[in-house]
């Protein structure tokens, strides 16, 4: 327990970096009273909610199992176990899922069936999700509805309210209309955040969901808020995913340090949870480790801060130092480290001058049906690298429209950044307009990046344009040990 007790100070520490001045760090702590007299079983539902909103949902899976073995008429705890299965927004339905959360209503249906009328409603309402006779997103939006009118039946349990918006997340295909404005599903969702957080203002879940609310909404700064309380926390092993979602608002509101401090102590959580055994949350969770460290990289190279992602990078896959080197521009040794025959690979080759490799592994890739638009981005690279400007933009627009809002990860292809890369080509082709245009677009999504920043400048300068404020901007918030050229671009 002394590693863990030391990550705790650690990840404090880190955290402090991101809150106001004067804010204390406690622990992260979810909380839902049951209708039990074991106290092993309020105790394992509280560590199973806790995990359920920190989407480790195999580990919330087990946590649940445990308050139903110490009390098997607890009608609560069968109902979340079920709601495990769909609670995880970044995650598709899958078949060993969706028999899952069918078993476990089963389960409590037939071992709880004496349960209040309030418990059983609960797990009646999360028993719409499980209707397999149904399609998928007719059970969605049957399940949203069901959640509705338990959370309104339910006004003063947060947990209903938190539960009630996750579950219209798959329900609602936008969250906005054409003018940007709110539709009524996303509005009801939002009325149950709201009300979750005013009810509990310690509520992890909703805290959680909001961050991925405002970022799919647009107006991630709105946000901050719920960034900077899980941000100020301590969190047990197998929550690492609540610090990392600070860092998504961190992200698009371009404070990079903040979006490093938080996934370090993110990555740091992931460690402390491995050590602990291999079992179906350390299993689950081994999918977000990549991310994390990902988000670590990405901040630090943003701001050229390179020689630490560098030592970050040195302990993790070599997938992800790969991908590092590509961000480096350092060809040879991103060409070493990943998959020839992938995107990425090809982009390697390129790096590292070897054109007519990148030429044969492309070929490799159109011919085994890969999308087309998934290997645009290659294709760019490619013909930027042989100055076939016109084919090279061209291909940087098809995989920034496949790319869309980018409303998901940030900088979703962080190590070869699309639109930097299409401003950079356009500036070496010398339609310095449409550069400046990129890069302005660009710094809306992605703001404070001084890659960025340095692209416009020098697309400014080239039309004789006042280029002194992106220049400072760039000056000011760029680390690195060199000066940035147009090759470090994209």
């Amino acid at each position: 327990m002394a590693v863990l007790k030391k990550l705790s100070v650690t990840a404090a520490l880190v955290a402090a970096a991101c809150l106001p001045a004067g804010a204390q760090s406690a622990r992260a702590h979810a909380h839902r009273t049951v209708a039990t007299q074991s106290a092993v079983a309020q105790a394992e539902f509280d560590r199973g909610l806790g995990m359920l909103y920190a989407f480790n949902v195999g580990e919330a899976r087990l946590a649940f199992k445990a308050a139903e073995t110490a009390d098997p008429h607890a009608a609560v705890a069968y109902a979340c176990e079920a709601v495990a299965d769909t609670i995880d927004i970044n995650l598709p339905s899958t078949s060993a899922g969706e028999a899952r959360g069918a078993t476990a209503v089963a389960r409590g249906r037939a071992s709880a069936s004496d349960a209040s009328g309030d418990d059983r409603a609960l797990l009646e309402a999360v028993a719409v999700r499980y209707d397999l006779s149904k399609p998928l997103k007719q059970r969605y939006v049957a399940y949203f509805s069901a959640m509705q009118q338990y959370a309104d039946t339910h006004a003063s349990d947060g947990m209903a309210h938190t539960l009630a918006a996750y579950a219209g997340w798959n329900a609602v295909d936008l969250l906005t209309d054409g003018s940007r404005q709110l539709v009524p599903s996303a509005k009801t969702m939002l009325d149950d955040l709201s009300a979750a957080v005013a009810l509990d203002p310690d509520d992890l879940g909703a805290h959680h969901l909001l961050i991925h609310f405002w970022e799919g909404a647009g107006h991630p700064e709105r946000a901050l808020p719920d960034a900077n309380y899980l941000a100020g926390l301590t969190y047990d092993p197998g929550q690492s995913h609540l610090p990392h979602m600070a860092g998504h608002t961190y992200a698009r509101v371009g404070n990079y340090d903040a979006l490093v401090a938080v996934n370090e102590a993110a990555v740091h959580y992931d460690e402390a949870y491995s050590q602990l055994g291999n079992g179906d949350g350390q299993r689950y969770m081994q999918l977000y480790h990549d991310h994390d460290v990902g988000f670590v990289l990405y901040g630090l190279t943003t701001v050229g801060r390179d020689a630490e992602a560098r030592t970050f990078a040195a302990k993790e896959s070599a997938f992800e130092r790969g991908l590092l080197a590509l961000r480096l521009h350092d060809g040879s040794r991103a060409a070493a480290l990943l998959p020839a025959t992938s995107a990425m690979g090809v982009v390697a080759e390129v790096r590292s001058g070897d054109l007519a490799a990148a030429d044969r592994d492309l070929a490799v890739l159109a011919k085994a049906g890969t999308d087309d638009a998934a290997i645009a981005l290659p294709r760019a690279v490619i013909e930027r690298a042989k100055h076939e400007d016109d084919a090279a933009v061209r291909d940087y627009r098809i995989a920034l429209s496949k790319q869309g809002n980018d409303l998901g990860d940030p900088k979703n292809s962080w190590s070869t950044p699309v639109g930097e890369g299409l401003g950079a080509t356009l500036l070496e082709a010398q339609r310095y307009p449409e550069a400046q245009a990129v890069f302005e677009r660009e710094l809306v999504r992605y703001p404070n990046d001084p890659h960025l920043f340095f692209g416009l400048a020098e697309a400014l300068k080239a039309q004789g344009k006042d280029d002194t404020a992106a220049r400072r901007s760039y000056t000011d918030a760029w680390r690195g040990e060199h000066a940035l050229t147009l090759a470090d671009l994209g």
